[in-house]
């Protein structure tokens, strides 16, 4: 970022036309990718270079040559051994509202869409993460979740970089190692999605349940019906669920250790709640997804106990309030309502 490079953050498990759109779809320059990823990058080459010849290739760490054929890569491990340790001559001045990196989505409804992560949507997820939960510089964060999606990737990595608290990080999830590694490094918190939750809870009991030192846990998707069993046999004495899209500027939260919550909408005097926080739960046709309009034309806001989605007004001007969407101008529109 400081040599104004924007990184795109690409799912590892991808292949063939996904990891092609999802490196082409960005302008990418070049690719760096770890030996274990070879065969995915060595079978992607005629279709990179189709949209890119000048694409250029860097394998960090040793170099491997999937099925007899080369890769035109350059060890970049290598390459910074021999690099200066001293900032470039020229370094780019960047500003707040700069696209620091790409986060994709899924997929699950076509091709992965890149949601684009600017400098003060990292800092601003960044600082309410760690006003919420109260993290300061002597928490330790055990990381288990992919840096390639938004909740490690930008909120757990935003704690280090922004505010210097320890990340210890797993490269692939464990669930028998999982309490063995916090007790091992004193982690003082984690981060989850509610299917590691399950995982966990799914594990036979041993001493080491309740043996960690972990004051928090935060994430989102831990299901009300194993939430009391999951914060009991592990001795949790707080869980944190969070809310909201990777692109979104619509984010609940549910800070009070709710069983069950994901967060909470203010609306105990509705004209101020939304002048403070601009955010509501509109209708929408459960099969469509589509709002449900009144005879002006209007969304409607749900009552309490209503279904709905949630959606923030957008206002350019403030960093909370932005929506920079997708590098695809079209897909950003979409998720666009107006009235």
């Amino acid at each position: 970022a400081k040599a104004g490079l924007i990184t795109a953050f690409i799912n590892t498990n991808q292949r063939l036309e996904a990891l092609t759109h999802s490196i082409t779809v960005v302008n990418c320059k070049a690719v760096i990718y770890e030996p274990q990823l070879a065969k995915s990058i060595h079978e992607i080459l005629p279709a990179v270079k189709e949209k890119n010849q000048s694409m250029r290739y860097f394998s960090f760490g040793a170099h491997v040559v999937p099925e007899g054929r080369d890769i035109p890569s350059q060890p970049l491990h290598e390459l910074l051994d021999q690099s200066s340790a001293t900032d470039p001559i020229t370094l780019a001045k960047g500003n707040f509202s700069d696209k620091l990196y790409y986060i994709f989505t899924s997929g699950t409804t076509g091709l992965p869409k890149a949601a684009v992560i600017r400098n003060h949507r990292f800092q601003y997820m960044g600082v309410i993460i760690r006003s919420l939960f109260n993290f300061t510089h002597k928490d330790n964060m055990y990381l288990t979740l992919p840096l390639y999606h938004n909740n490690a990737g930008t909120m757990g990595c935003a704690q280090a970089v922004l505010f210097g608290i320890t990340l210890t990080l797993r490269d692939k999830f464990s669930a028998s190692n999982f309490w063995d590694d916090c007790i091992k490094y004193n982690c003082t918190a984690a981060m989850y999605i509610g299917e590691i939750c399950r995982y966990l809870l799914a594990q036979p009991e041993k001493p080491v349940d309740k043996q960690h030192n972990l004051r928090i846990m935060i994430g989102n998707g831990l299901r009300k019906k194993i939430w009391t069993d999951f914060k009991t046999r592990f001795n949790i004495p707080q869980i944190g669920e969070f809310y909201g899209s990777t692109e979104g500027n619509a984010n609940v939260a549910n800070i009070s250790n709710k069983e069950g919550a994901c967060g909470f909408v203010p609306c105990c005097i509705p004209w101020f709640c939304r002048l403070v926080y601009p955010v509501v739960v509109m209708k929408v046709d459960e099969m469509t997804g589509e709002p449900i309009r009144d005879a002006d034309g209007l969304c409607i806001p749900v009552k309490a106990g209503e279904i709905g989605e949630i959606v923030g007004k957008i206002q350019e001007s403030d960093p909370a309030r932005a929506y920079p969407g997708y590098h695809n101008v079209e897909a950003t529109k979409k998720k666009v309502v107006k009235d």
